[in-house]
């Protein structure tokens, strides 16, 4: 999961000129990666307050510990590994699988096509209205289990700067609190 400002030049928020070679947050404001590529994606923000309360109820349908564990992917992001949701989540990935089947069901992920045990939500919104049903200090709490987790991990490409992403997000969620 490398997150960067997608196509915008700018950090949306201060307007400095983006730095292609970081995927973690604004050198100048300091506004998370995740949060810019959230002002890109917050076309939802326009969404009227009965289409956020529509995806929420069809959230209802599905177990309490299926939308824990989406929560929890939605603070991962728009991808996740079931892997590292199941380490995050606490559970055995073979039991995250069996939870995950049902939202596979709902049509509110869909497992990337030749990547096995990789996730994405089938639509931003859906993952914008798990993510905004989370408090800032649980969402803190999330994304430290996450750099964690992602920390036992074999090395690949971008590992360090999802890490970094994770353990400076969790910081911000909390106005620079000592999260980590």
């Amino acid at each position: 999961m490398k997150i960067v400002f997608e196509s915008q030049a700018s950090c949306p928020k201060c307007k400095t000129p983006r730095d292609p070679a970081s995927t973690v947050a604004c050198k100048k404001c300091g506004l998370a990666a995740d949060r810019m590529a959230g002002f890109a994606d917050k076309r939802d923000a326009n969404v009227p307050d009965s289409v956020r309360d529509t995806v929420a109820r069809r959230l209802l349908r599905l177990s309490d510990e299926t939308r824990r564990l989406l929560g929890i992917g939605a603070v991962i992001g728009l991808e996740f590994s079931l892997s590292v949701l199941a380490d995050v989540g606490g559970c055995s990935v073979e039991e995250t699988d069996d939870l995950l089947s049902a939202a596979l069901g709902a049509r509110v992920l869909t497992e990337r096509t030749g990547r096995v045990g990789s996730y994405a939500f089938t639509h931003g919104l859906i993952r914008n209205v798990l993510r905004d049903g989370l408090g800032a200090a649980r969402v803190a709490r999330i994304h430290r289990r996450i750099a964690h987790a992602l920390e036992h991990l074999p090395a690949r490409d971008g590992a360090v700067a999802d890490i970094a992403f994770h353990h400076l997000a969790a910081l911000l969620e909390l106005g620079g609190q000592a999260a980590v």
